[in-house]
């Protein structure tokens, strides 16, 4: 046996015989390094190569047959089981059975750490719910993602997602939906925070100067809403 080092990843290993790579892993990655090689995938040849392929495989229905099943099979790398209905109809009903009460709506992920950076600053709620008590045409409950209820203030913290013409508009529904109740919406950027914390803290310390305390809206616990939609 030869005590030896792989040439793309710097492993050791032992073979009877030299070799450059540990394994044809690591000699794909250094083939696809070398533009020569990537080009020479690219030619004319090779692509009209590829179309006689496809058209051969497209007039035997027999190999097509096995191509659909083998996509549509567990084989296939590409197919994530957990995508599937009765897998998250599954997993949906063993939390429900653990006892979890589900609360949709956001990111599904929590707080950001602008979200938390800002919260922390000013002691105020993160993930704040308010019911919309089922109004047609609005989700069951909106969550804000930093709140100060007894001023009615919401402060939503937007990422690179709140950039797409609907999700604007969504934002757009929720900010009227608040300001009709008597909330001050103010709204910054990750980036924002991040950056000019000290404008953004200007910024909220102008509209607690124009608010008053006022009685706090109605809101329910996200553990009183397992089956119920909200949007953040």
């Amino acid at each position: 046996m030869v005590e030896l080092k792989c040439e793309w990843c710097g492993t050791s290993f032992r073979r009877e015989r030299r070799q450059r790579f540990c394994g044809p892993s690591c000699s794909a990655k250094w083939r696809m390094s070398r533009p020569d090689f990537v080009a020479s995938l690219h030619t004319p040849k090779r692509a009209e190569a590829c179309r006689q392929a496809m058209q051969r495989l497209h007039h035997n229905p027999k190999a097509m047959e096995n191509l659909r099943r083998y996509l549509l099979s567990d084989r296939n790398p590409f197919r994530d089981p957990v995508k599937r209905a009765e897998a998250q109809s599954k997993a949906h009903r063993k939390l429900v059975a653990s006892g979890y009460r589900m609360l949709n709506g956001g990111n599904g992920k929590g707080p950001t750490r602008p979200q938390l950076v800002l919260a922390r600053l000013l002691g105020w709620s993160t993930e704040y719910v308010v019911p919309t008590k089922g109004l047609p045409g609005y989700p069951s409950h909106y969550k804000l993602d930093i709140a100060n209820p007894e001023r009615r203030i919401a402060i939503e913290v937007d990422g690179q997602s709140h950039s797409s013409k609907a999700v604007r508009a969504k934002d757009i529904k929720k900010t009227r939906f608040l300001e009709d109740r008597g909330w001050t919406v103010l709204r910054f950027r990750n980036a924002e925070v991040l950056r000019n914390l000290s404008a953004v803290l200007q910024a909220i310390q102008e509209a607690l100067s124009s608010t008053t305390s006022r009685q706090p809206p109605e809101t329910t616990s996200p553990m009183d809403c397992s089956s119920t939609t909200a949007t953040a």
